[in-house]
């Protein structure tokens, strides 16, 4: 079995050049994200993706809007 001993993110907020329809809504930024893990024998993984609340939930982005949905 893996035993995760370390773990690191980060993100960044990536403005659009222009707004972005999807779901019936627009998005101006989305938020590149990175993740760093480490086991106990010293090895390490990284996995990066792109987040964006309006992908994952639009009923949540249509009710707190595109940055308060990311602070709740």
């Amino acid at each position: 079995m893996i035993k995760i001993t370390n773990a690191k993110a980060a993100y960044e907020r990536e403005p659009l050049i222009a707004s972005f329809g999807f779901k019936g809504n627009y998005v101006t930024e989305l938020w590149q994200s990175a993740v760093k893990l480490e086991d106990g024998n010293g090895l390490t993984g990284m996995g990066l993706g792109v987040q964006s609340i309006l992908w994952s939930d639009s009923n949540v982005f249509s009710g707190w809007g595109e940055f308060s949905a990311y602070q709740a």
